[in-house]
């Protein structure tokens, strides 16, 4: 289970229907939000892929690369991503 939060550059962006084009995965949203604050719109995302471990690493280099902060929640403890 991945929590993903996004700045305001990213929130207008495809970036979970890119993952599924770009890499063949699947992801289930259990819960997305995008609340403005100010001028800036924040986003937030509670997702599930199927993915393989191989393809995992290249996941989260993606989401990092284009802005995405993924918290890991999949191995039992709480594993922070930032590009």
């Amino acid at each position: 289970m991945l929590y993903l939060r996004f700045s305001s550059e990213v929130t207008s962006e495809a970036v979970i229907s890119s993952l599924g084009i770009k890499y063949g995965i699947s992801a289930s949203i259990l819960f997305a939000n995008v609340q403005k604050v100010d001028q800036l719109s924040l986003g937030y995302m509670l997702i599930v892929l199927t993915a393989s471990d191989e393809h995992f690493a290249t996941i989260l280099d993606y989401l990092t690369t284009v802005g995405v902060v993924v918290t890991d929640f999949s191995m039992g403890e709480e594993q922070v991503y930032v590009s």
